[in-house]
């Protein structure tokens, strides 16, 4: 029925999209690492929600990650590492270090 109120609020989530420039996988050298983990993600299918369940993260987490607002832990970037089955903590890493010296 319309104009009922159920008493839950509704959420607006903002899209994380990835960088325009990207074309094939070929090119996952140039993608940031939480891009890299969103087009692994999509590969197998996964949303963020299923990617944190079965790594132990929420799906606000596997969201920050992605769009990269987030600097994952080492124990949570090796997680994601198992169960993507791609190395990200050096991708991760450089990132950091970029952004010391840059700031």
């Amino acid at each position: 029925m319309k104009g009922i109120n159920d008493g839950r609020k509704r959420q607006k989530i903002k899209a994380c999209r990835p960088s325009e420039k990207r074309g094939t996988s070929a090119e996952l050298p140039q993608t940031s690492a939480g891009e890299m983990v969103m087009l692994i993600r999509r590969q197998m299918r996964l949303s963020q929600e299923g990617l944190g369940e079965l790594c132990g993260l929420s799906r606000t987490q596997v969201s920050r990650i992605e769009c990269g607002k987030s600097s994952p832990r080492c124990g949570t970037i090796r997680k994601l590492e198992r169960v993507l089955k791609v190395d990200l903590m050096e991708r991760f890493v450089s990132e950091e270090l970029k952004e010391e010296t840059e700031g």
